[in-house]
């Protein structure tokens, strides 16, 4: 796999993850029409907003790390849910 696809494979990834996230935080708008709505912004807001979730879900599990193996637990339930 060359370079330029594997980063694009990863950007689709990261893209997916932020957008399913983002879909279970705001209820009223689906995957599908928040991933509509970002992609009219501008590629470097884009790229803002899929880093951002990322982020908060690297320092959320962090965060509940913490608390050891049932946090962890807890982490993984909280994802679970708002994936759904």
């Amino acid at each position: 796999m060359r370079r330029g696809t594997l980063l694009g494979e990863l950007w689709q990834s990261a893209r997916r993850v932020a957008f399913a996230i983002l879909g279970g935080v705001i209820r009223r708008y689906s995957p599908e029409e928040i991933e509509e709505r970002v992609s009219r912004r501008p590629r470097h807001e884009q790229v803002f907003i899929v880093l951002a979730v990322l982020l908060a879900l690297l320092f959320t599990s962090l965060l509940f790390a913490n608390a050891g193996v049932i946090g962890l637990l807890v982490y993984f339930l909280i994802i679970i849910i708002l994936v759904r």
